[in-house]
């Protein structure tokens, strides 16, 4: 078990609540600045399959550790990539990221939110 800041619990029961209350019963998700993954692995826990997206190759190495049971059963993949230049376009029900977009500039904002809507199915959310 790993160790977790008070903050860090109170937004993994918040995520629990809103993954509760959606209307689409979602598989598939992208975590955009996974980090050391603890918020993909909740998503993994509710059966769903992912790719976490972050530019720290430190933290990724620790998102290996964390979701391995995950990575080898091919459920989850973690790219050290920025998420712009991703160009895979399969579509995917969840888009999240947690304490990045305050880090982006007004034109990245809005470049995110279009990427993120062209990989979003149909009943997809962000």
């Amino acid at each position: 078990m790993y160790e977790l800041a008070p903050g860090n619990i109170l937004q993994f029961l918040y995520l629990q609540q809103r993954l509760d209350k959606l209307s689409v019963e979602a598989k598939s998700f992208i975590e955009v600045g996974s980090g050391k993954g603890h918020v993909s692995r909740v998503l993994l826990k509710r059966g769903l399959q992912g790719t976490g997206f972050d530019l720290s190759h430190e933290a990724c190495q620790i998102n290996r550790r964390v979701n391995q049971d995950y990575l080898s059963k091919g459920q989850y993949s973690i790219s050290t990539q920025d998420f712009f230049t991703h160009s895979e376009d399969t579509k995917v029900d969840i888009i999240l990221s947690c304490m990045v977009l305050e880090h982006f500039s007004s034109e990245q904002v809005k470049a995110y939110f279009e990427k993120c809507k062209n990989l979003l199915s149909d009943s997809g959310v962000i």
